[in-house]
């Protein structure tokens, strides 16, 4: 195993908390400009990645109250991005889908990170994504480990 110095592991975990802070900032930039708040942005973003998602799975992922959920969607619906629809096998229940104007937002927001993307590897010539692209992927992996032991 390929383990860093501890220096080394110093560096990285400051390189990723200064990437999670301007993700935080570019998140919240980005949700202002949309007329949303961040928490909505992220809702957004979720109904984005899992067409259909019910309001209760929504709650689970953003870490919120169903009430909470309910005040999201409001405002996502109220702001042309999300619809709610019929559950076809529990006519208890809803799901979320994203309008064209919420595609149209999602589509904008992916194309500010592909920007900073870009502009990264422009600084640095010899990266390479897939191995950059697999290190986060396992990043992530292990966040998700992490969250979801007992």
């Amino acid at each position: 195993m390929n383990t860093p110095s501890p220096a080394k592991a110093d560096a990285v975990l400051e390189a990723l908390r200064r990437v999670m802070m301007g993700n935080n900032r570019l998140h919240a930039a980005l949700a202002s400009e949309l007329g949303i708040n961040p928490t909505e942005l992220s809702a957004l973003t979720h109904v984005a990645s899992e067409p259909g998602l019910t309001p209760k799975a929504l709650s689970a992922l953003l870490g919120i109250t169903t009430g909470s959920t309910t005040s999201t969607t409001d405002h996502l619906a109220r702001a042309g991005f999300v619809v709610r629809e019929p559950h076809p096998g529990d006519r208890r229940s809803i799901l979320l889908d994203l309008t064209p104007a919420g595609r149209h937002a999602m589509l904008w927001v992916l194309e500010q990170y592909e920007r900073a993307l870009a502009s990264t590897y422009a600084l640095h010539p010899d990266a390479r994504p897939d191995v950059i692209a697999g290190f986060l992927t396992d990043l992530a992996t292990q966040f998700d480990q992490t969250v979801t032991k007992p």
